[in-house]
């Protein structure tokens, strides 16, 4: 289960920064480079944002969710090496 939630954890964050970097270098030059006004370019690159931060939303609720799941009962995290003490 533990390589579950981490792959969930990777695709979260993959595709957070992905879709920032693809709208920062992809499509935000691009509009502005092919559409005939500034105005017009900036609404795509707008509502591209707009989408872009939903996604981010979705894929932070994944990842915390991911690691609020991967602690055990006591509130520790089993993957961390643990000094032996108690």
């Amino acid at each position: 289960m533990s390589t579950l939630l981490r792959t969930i954890e990777f695709l979260g964050l993959s595709l957070w920064l992905g879709s920032d970097a693809f709208l920062s270098f992809v499509v935000a030059p691009g509009a502005f480079r092919i559409l005939a006004s500034r105005d017009q370019a900036g609404a795509m690159v707008g509502y591209g944002l707009w989408w872009m931060h939903m996604i981010g939303v979705v894929c932070g609720i994944a990842i915390l969710s991911e690691d609020g799941g991967a602690a055990g009962a006591d509130g520790v995290d089993p993957s961390l090496p643990s000094d032996g003490g108690g």
